[in-house]
């Protein structure tokens, strides 16, 4: 009887180390699926001309998109064009909120609006004294 319950944990285990590790090296990593899909692993290379573009890219096959730009915060063209920098052309691996607020940048916050599944940005409170690109606030 011990005989047999040892051999059936021996086989038991050996089952999950087949299941962690495959191959002479390789190890398997299994990523469990987050509740909040904002929270998905995202690994992407981006090659875009500018902001818009790199979040299109950044959001396809996430089941997320941009939000338009008339249901949007006025400013987020001032956003939109600006170029894509090199530094974030490789992302990941980090969850998908984050990405797009690293893209977006400190003067831009991220707004979700869950139910359409939408993405946009606004102004982060500090910034909102720029008019236009010829007039800049004092450094605080």
């Amino acid at each position: 009887m011990r005989t047999l319950l040892l051999l059936l944990l021996l086989t038991q285990s050996s089952h999950l180390v087949a299941k962690e590790f495959y191959g002479r090296g390789y190890t398997i990593i299994e990523e469990t699926q987050p509740v909040d899909d904002l929270k998905q692993s995202v690994y992407k290379s981006v090659n875009a001309r500018n902001v818009e573009e790199a979040l299109m890219q950044i959001l396809r096959g996430t089941g997320w998109r941009l939000a338009q730009r008339a249901a949007a915060e006025p400013e987020i063209y001032r956003l939109y064009q600006q170029p894509y920098p090199d530094n974030k052309k490789q992302l990941g691996p980090m969850p998908l909120d984050a990405a797009l607020t690293w893209v977006g940048g400190n003067a831009w916050q991220l707004v979700v609006d869950p139910v359409n599944k939408l993405i946009s940005f606004e102004l982060s409170q500090g910034y909102t004294c720029f008019p236009s690109t010829k007039t800049l606030c004092p450094v605080r």
